[in-house]
């Protein structure tokens, strides 16, 4: 098993080909903002929030490299769930985590 790291690192060859117009490439990237998007919806459905306005902090290097993949999954996901936002996270999760709990804490 490779590292995420060193799977994530493999979003920018993968824009990269897709830019270019590599069809394989772009099959795979259409393929795995299907499968994200389905997932992200399928929560959004099970928590009742389908048709709620809603946002969805994403992250990852990924997501965060290819602006292929995440405007392709940003397009599944508005055909189904279209009150859902993405958005980019601009820490690492555990920051993300670990800033919301301090600042919940503050206010009490």
């Amino acid at each position: 098993l490779r590292a995420v790291h060193e799977v994530a690192q493999l979003a920018s060859v993968l824009e990269s080909c897709c830019v270019k117009g590599d069809q394989e490439a772009i099959r795979i990237a259409g393929w795995a903002a299907k499968e994200l998007a389905s997932i992200v919806c399928t929560c959004l459905q099970a928590c009742g929030l389908e048709r709620e306005t809603c946002k969805v902090m994403i992250g990852g290097g990924v997501l965060t490299h290819s602006f292929y993949l995440f405007r392709e999954l940003k397009e599944r996901i508005q055909i189904e769930c279209p009150f859902c936002q993405l958005v980019v996270l601009a820490k690492r999760p555990i920051e993300f985590v670990i800033e919301r709990g301090w600042n919940e804490g503050k206010r009490q």
